[in-house]
């Protein structure tokens, strides 16, 4: 993830963008799950579970292709994102042997965020890439969810593109987004993105970043992504990526409000 994104949100989303998207009407309905579970980013575990209880996802985020699935301590389940080789074949071997150290449960994602722009990639290259990687990994350990996580800020640079890049392969497609100011909402950012989603794949999904700029708007927001995660049955909800200290979206120990909308969403993820 890279603090480049924010350039893509120059202005509130209109609906020529949702258009060029394929975005029309309600996304198709899922079967009902229990509540999202609600985790947090490795970069900020030890500070975030500090202030908050009841925290039982952890992510973990490489760029390049681990040797084993981590541990995950104090968690009950763990999301690593995971980074093989595009050159096809060329890490079938340790993605099979990486497989293998993956608990039941556990969920992998190859080529985080892929879609974006910055990285270069045609829909036909990634979604190849992507589909070796299911392909493989679900071949060494039948057990694991391989899931595909996307920044909805590509669909604003992406536009009609956008759902190109959406794997039907996927177990589930997760999301990452920031409110970067006040005129972008649940509502009218995070909602389109996922309707695209669902009518492009009909994948369940899940939140793994997300979080707020603004300090006075962000225990609303956390509250309105909340509501609609429980209302579109998100697999997970992981509202923080960086650690204190580390830029605009980083944890902010020392936002109480915040800290207390979090403790009531955690005790019932």
């Amino acid at each position: 993830m890279d603090l480049s994104r924010r350039g893509f949100l120059g202005g509130t989303i209109g609906a020529g963008t949702l258009a060029a998207a394929g975005l029309t009407g309600l996304p198709p309905a899922q079967a009902a799950t229990s509540a999202p579970l609600f985790g947090t980013d490795d970069l900020n575990w030890r500070a975030f579970t500090a202030a908050i209880p009841n925290v039982h996802g952890r992510r973990y985020t490489t760029h390049s292709m681990p040797r084993r699935f981590p541990a995950g301590a104090g968690a009950t389940q763990m999301i690593q994102n995971i980074w093989p080789s595009l050159s096809g074949g060329a890490d079938d071997a340790a993605l099979t042997a990486y497989a293998k150290t993956v608990p039941s449960g556990g969920v992998v994602c190859p080529y985080m965020e892929g879609e974006r722009g910055n990285f270069g990639l045609s829909a036909k290259t990634f979604l190849t890439a992507f589909g070796r990687a299911y392909d493989t990994l679900k071949a060494a350990n039948p057990k694991i969810k391989v899931v595909q996580t996307v920044t909805c800020y590509s669909m604003l640079s992406r536009k009609g593109a956008f759902p190109g890049y959406l794997s039907s392969k996927a177990d589930a497609i997760y999301m990452d987004a920031y409110q970067t100011d006040t005129h972008h909402t649940v509502a009218n950012f995070i909602e389109p993105c996922l309707k695209v989603i669902q009518q492009h794949t009909g994948k369940p999904s899940g939140m793994t970043e997300g979080n707020s700029t603004t300090v006075a708007s962000r225990p609303g927001w956390f509250t309105d992504l909340w509501d609609l995660a429980k209302a579109s049955h998100f697999q997970v909800f992981y509202p923080f990526f960086f650690a204190p200290g580390q830029g605009a979206y980083a944890w902010l120990p020392g936002d109480s409000k915040t800290i207390s909308v979090l403790r009531s969403i955690a005790a019932h993820g």
